[in-house]
């Protein structure tokens, strides 16, 4: 009896969860990080970060209050540096009192349990990506090391399925997103205003940054047909990485809607801070990427009552209710997505239903409410099973 006293004790108290991340980049996997981190229940869970100091996603944390410790992740390759960075993740562990280091990315993950472990302390892995055919899966050859692996998607946690230790080890936690940041009832940016167009024209938005798997060449393409069909219209390109890569994308994609015609239809909104309201200002949303592990617009748009077209690839098909919700497409096919614009375009009752219906299936499946509480059940449940031993 007095044991038991003594776990519900320790395990009731706020224990610190170091997060260990290598991006400064801010996308969506950064935001999923970060919504968990927000939400966290601080009177059971202090959050501390080990990331790169400079950058957005950095600056956010520390907006939430985080203590974030400087530390850049080397290549894993360069093995004097990476014994050097988990020397220095072992120091933070004791230094911090840590209970529990939840990583987020392949690199990471590697030194994360080799610091974890000699510390003796559990560690998670959050697996959030697809693999592309010639990626190597180091989170599945190296699944021995964690205590347990953090899935976004099914489609994440089928790449572990022939493992021995898959029941035992990995878990799908849907992404989570805030009802009330996206939300039907915020005031929307004025777009047509910004874009200097007639109030009455649809607008149609694919959000996501500019990267050739992201499938801004058949977003361009689906626009520059149903144009010259004289479908009434304007397509905003939203996101962009300040990169040189992203520049010359972002030229090429530019050529070829010039070569179509459409630069007074197509625009480039770049990044947005606002993607709440920007959201609210678009009448659909397309995701049209090659394949998507969680696409977080996905949940933000259909919390926000929009319609939305994506492609029926990776872990998409749990996220969108095809027919419902919004439509499902082929990747890579343009006339798919054109057909579908043009469906949503002309039936604007049918995009108001699978709109209110997103809303509906984010409120009972997807808040982040959700999320939050499954992940600290997995925290405590590695908590309570160390201090059992």
């Amino acid at each position: 009896m007095e044991q038991s006293i003594a776990n519900s004790k320790i395990i009731s108290a706020p224990h610190n969860i170091l997060y260990l991340h290598e991006a400064r980049v801010f996308g969506g996997g950064e935001k999923s990080l970060l919504n968990l981190i927000a939400n966290l229940p601080r009177s059971r869970f202090n959050p501390l970060a080990a990331c790169p100091f400079d950058g957005l996603f950095a600056e956010r944390l520390r907006g939430l209050g985080v203590s974030v410790k400087p530390l850049v992740y080397p290549n894993l390759r360069d093995i004097a540096a990476v014994a050097v960075t988990v020397l220095k993740i072992r120091k933070i562990i004791r230094q911090e009192a840590i209970a529990l280091v939840h990583a987020n990315t392949p690199r990471v993950n590697i030194m994360a349990a080799l610091a974890a472990k000699s510390c003796g302390i559990p560690v998670i892995w959050h697996a959030r990506n697809l693999l592309s055919p010639n990626m190597i899966d180091l989170d599945r050859r190296f699944i021995f090391l964690t205590n347990k692996i953090i899935c976004n998607s099914d489609a994440i946690r089928d790449r572990f399925a022939d493992s021995p230790d898959f029941q035992r080890k990995t878990v799908t936690v849907l992404n989570g997103v805030n009802l009330k940041e996206f939300d039907p009832d915020i005031k929307p940016v004025n777009l047509h205003r910004e874009l200097g167009i007639e109030p009455d024209i649809p607008l149609v938005g694919i959000l996501s940054r500019l990267n050739p798997d992201k499938g801004h060449l058949y977003f361009i393409q689906a626009a520059v047909q149903l144009l010259k069909q004289g479908v009434k219209a304007h397509f905003v390109i939203v996101g962009e990485d300040k990169t040189p890569e992203c520049t010359v994308y972002k030229a090429k994609l530019g050529q070829i809607i010039n070569a179509g015609g459409a630069t007074k239809n197509i625009s480039f909104l770049g990044f947005r801070p606002d993607m709440p309201q920007v959201i609210a200002g678009l009448d659909i949303v397309v995701l049209a990427s090659d394949a998507e592990a969680c696409g977080r617009v996905l949940l933000e748009t259909q919390a926000a009552g929009k319609p939305v077209i994506a492609t029926n690839s990776g872990g998409t098909p749990e996220l969108v209710e095809n027919g419902e919700t919004g439509i499902l497409i082929p990747p890579i096919d343009a006339a798919s997505l054109a057909q579908a614009l043009h469906n949503l375009l002309i039936d604007k009752d049918l995009a108001a239903k699978m709109g209110q219906a997103g809303r509906m299936r984010i409120e009972r499946l997807f808040s982040i409410e959700r999320h939050v509480q499954k992940t600290a059940a997995i925290y405590q449940e590695l908590l309570y099973h160390e201090h059992r031993h």
